[in-house]
């Protein structure tokens, strides 16, 4: 399986999309689609749908499993459940002498995911769109990568 660094390529989407919007060879709804930059950026679209279905698909196959109810609330309230129990594996290696569970730790950070993915269905969104809406968030708060004085300075930058 080919590995990709996906917020490069979609640093990369982002970049063609600002140096093409001007393109006079076919300017399709103010995005290029000529010859010269199309594939690239279709290349790359395409590697990043296919990431993005990834999520999607994994929300719709959750949802099997999921019953007939608030599914808001019990995203929510599940996903304090299981990062309390991530935390807790946690606390006992770091301050009771256990040993890190691995193990445990990604059986109870895969079910973190699947609250995740009730949350987003109960919400009517797909995780996708909370991944999108998180990166873009981010790249807002950190233009240049995480920075510790924005960070600390974080209600001074939120509108920057």
């Amino acid at each position: 399986m080919r590995k990709y660094n996906y917020e490069a390529l979609a640093d990369a989407a982002d970049a063609l999309n600002d140096a093409t919007e001007d393109c006079r060879e076919c300017p399709v709804q103010g995005k290029c689609n000529c010859d010269k930059h199309g594939c690239l950026l279709d290349a790359i679209c395409e590697i990043l749908r296919d990431r993005a279905c990834l999520a999607d698909a994994y929300q719709a196959a959750a949802q099997r499993t999921s019953g007939d109810h608030d599914k808001i609330l019990n995203g929510v309230l599940g996903l304090c459940g299981e990062t309390g129990e991530c935390a807790d594996i946690v606390k006992k290696s770091t301050f009771q002498g256990h040993i890190l569970d691995r193990d445990h730790l990604i059986d109870e950070a895969s079910d973190v995911a699947w609250y995740l993915a009730e949350l987003a269905t109960g919400l009517g969104v797909s995780l996708s769109e909370i991944f999108r809406h998180n990166i873009e968030k981010l790249k807002k708060r950190y233009p240049d990568g995480f920075d510790p004085e924005r960070s600390i300075h974080r209600e001074e930058n939120e509108d920057a």
